[in-house]
């Protein structure tokens, strides 16, 4: 079956106070608090998309909130790179 919706895909660099988001291949971006009410904007932004995957680095429990409230991929930095370089 085709249906004609894209698939989404959407990257969270994870910081202290932030949450930047990314969303391919919507190629839209935007910052949110690093709060429930941040997660909160970004679930109402993906509301109505077929997000396939939503992935974060590990940043030492920065994402651990995000983590709660969203069903998110956290990926380990040094894999990340191991990746880059091969």
């Amino acid at each position: 079956m085709n249906t004609n919706i894209p698939q989404i895909f959407v990257g969270v660099d994870v910081s202290k106070s932030s949450l930047n988001v990314h969303i391919f291949p919507l190629k839209k971006s935007f910052v949110v608090p690093n709060s429930k009410e941040g997660v909160q904007k970004i679930k109402k932004c993906l509301a109505g998309h077929n997000v396939s995957q939503i992935v974060c680095e590990a940043t030492g429990g920065y994402e651990h909130l995000l983590k709660q409230l969203l069903n998110v991929w956290v990926v380990e930095p040094k894999r990340i790179q191991a990746f880059i370089r091969s």
